[in-house]
């Protein structure tokens, strides 16, 4: 072990062990352990490397466009049951004051529910519509595995079939001082956070989630973050066009927003960004006109090649503020990003869509009073989308999720209504 410490240039760690309680050493030689050896070194390579990813890369120049022909194609591919969703839930929601996962956060604005609710009833309506089960997959942190998978227990998996859901984890790594040191805690553990989301193909496969999405004969895999609740993962318009554009892989984007990953091409190919990358380079950043929406349509057969490839991806230092025996430190978190493995897709396509329908990210509490009025501006455009001429105004309503996904029933009963409507609204509120 101390050879390995020595390798990894963590000598520090060899004198703390050589200072504790033979109980204390037994542990932490145990959580040291527990780390995967190869990605320990890889992320000490990554952490000294002096890669730019600002080098020959230029704003992405044009979007495409999507129209009701792919529409169609991506309705024909819910109707044959060829997608399965995959959700990024490994975050908390300490920046929310939310000491939970973050995906337990009650954010509707009448009923409260919860991010993992919303989604859920988005899936049980589209099945709804068109008679079809569609699987998602969750990815996880160890950090929060148990709570969520109680949190869908004591809730009954909000009327999903539980056999239609599965978990994976991320994995863990240490986190690092400004000299790429391991930070042990007073507890004299290594201090650790959950590794990004660049190794989800692997963490699929080896899982055998894959293997079950292969057997169902899933084509397409739907990428996105739990904290969105804007989005749809099932969108129609998103799978057609990626099903005829016969893409790898298909990034949802918005106009460029602050704070975002960007869009860029490198030798030809659309290339994310991330922000932290952008931070002390505004006058690079201006030039940029997309952002990263974090939703991605991805074939089946790109998600197995890439099981393969995702330990090449490169350990991003993230820099983060967190507090250590009272006091706070800067630190660095070290994370894969899943759309760096967009650059080993042979064909990549890009759609633009407006911010107002698919984009309101929570990630902090100013962000909160914003998201529940965007989520009460979608509700009130999807009522005039449906017939529902009556004016809402400032009336507070939120809508069933059937209206994200209307039957054709559902459709005539909205063209018909004459009732005033307010409150939370259901399709048996109509008359």
């Amino acid at each position: 072990m101390k050879t390995l410490l020595k390798k990894l240039h963590q000598d520090h760690v060899c004198d703390i062990l050589n200072k504790i309680s033979v109980e204390d050493k037994r542990l932490l030689l145990s959580q040291i352990n527990m780390f995967d050896k190869k990605s320990l070194i890889k992320q000490k390579k990554d952490f000294f490397s002096s890669v730019s990813f600002l080098n020959d890369v230029f704003p992405w120049p044009k979007c495409g466009v999507f129209n009701e022909h792919d529409r169609k194609i991506g309705e024909n591919v819910l109707k044959k049951g060829q997608i399965a969703l995959v959700m990024l839930a490994g975050g908390q929601g300490t920046r929310l004051g939310f000491l939970k996962p973050k995906g337990c956060f009650p954010v509707s604005l009448i009923k409260n529910k919860s991010l993992f609710q919303l989604f859920f009833e988005k899936i049980i309506a589209a099945k709804k519509k068109y008679h079809v089960k569609i699987p998602i997959a969750i990815m996880v942190s160890p950090l929060n595995e148990k709570e969520i998978f109680s949190f869908f227990q004591k809730n009954n998996f909000f009327s999903l079939d539980s056999n239609d859901v599965f978990f994976f984890k991320q994995n863990m790594l240490p986190l690092l001082d400004e000299k790429g040191r391991w930070v042990i805690s007073a507890e004299n553990k290594v201090a650790t956070g959950p590794d990004g989301n660049g190794d989800l193909f692997y963490h699929l496969y080896k899982s055998g989630i894959w293997k079950i999405f292969n057997e169902k004969k899933i084509k397409y895999l739907s990428v996105f973050s739990v904290d969105n609740p804007l989005l749809n993962p099932m969108e129609e318009s998103l799978l057609g066009y990626h099903k005829s554009n016969k893409n790898d892989v298909t990034i949802r984007v918005i106009e460029k927003e602050k704070n975002m990953g960007l869009l860029a091409e490198k030798d030809g190919m659309p290339q994310i960004i991330e922000y932290l990358y952008f931070e002390d380079k505004k006058n690079i950043e201006k030039d940029f006109l997309f952002a990263n929406a974090n939703h991605f349509i991805i074939d089946m057969s790109f998600a197995e090649m890439m099981q393969k490839k995702s330990k090449e991806l490169f350990y991003h230092p993230v820099k983060k503020i967190r507090r250590f025996q009272k006091e706070k430190k800067e630190i660095y978190k070290s994370e894969k990003f899943l759309f760096d493995s967009f650059i080993f897709a042979d064909k990549t396509g890009v759609l633009l869509y407006p911010k107002k329908e698919c984009f309101s990210p929570l990630k902090n509490k100013e962000d909160i009073c914003f998201v529940k009025k965007d989520l009460f501006e979608r509700d009130k455009q999807i009522l005039s989308d449906l017939g529902i001429k009556k004016s809402i105004g400032q009336k507070k309503i939120e809508l069933s999720q059937d209206f994200y996904f209307p039957t054709q029933e559902l459709i005539e009963k909205c063209k018909k209504n004459s009732c005033p409507l307010e409150g939370y609204i259901q399709e048996t509120d109509l008359v």
